[in-house]
């Protein structure tokens, strides 16, 4: 099994985030991550996600108190206090991972690549 870091870190007030993933050949045939909130002055881990966000390999930015990550879904990680390292928000809710590609965050809205019948769309903008 290959692990590593596969999405820049972000940080935000203080705060380092970072994606683990691990895949067991180099096709992503089977994806499993973790996003950790970091202590920029100690280290130290302040939270981490579970496998809610096991497809998560980009780290897309933050857009006011929430994290964005991205793979087959997007993701919203609260930052804040009370919501650190939690799952606020997933898209598509849905049993379906539409998700082609890498993500773009320009303000407070994502540009999400999917994929389909009639070949690759990038048309998604969920704020």
């Amino acid at each position: 099994m290959d692990i590593g870091i596969f999405s820049s870190p972000r940080t935000v007030d203080g705060l380092v985030a970072a994606a683990r993933s691990a895949a067991d050949d180099g096709f992503g045939s089977y994806w499993t991550s973790q996003i950790f909130g970091i202590d920029a002055a100690s280290g130290q881990i302040v939270w981490q996600t579970g496998e809610q966000v096991e497809d998560a390999v980009h780290l897309l930015g933050v857009a006011g108190d929430r994290l964005i990550a991205g793979g087959r879904r997007l993701y919203w990680i609260g930052l804040n206090r009370q919501d650190a390292g939690r799952i606020k928000h997933v898209w598509p809710d849905s049993a379906a991972q539409p998700g082609y590609g890498r993500g773009v965050l320009s303000g407070d809205c994502v540009l999400f690549p999917t994929r389909e019948k009639s070949g690759t769309k990038v048309s998604y903008c969920i704020q």
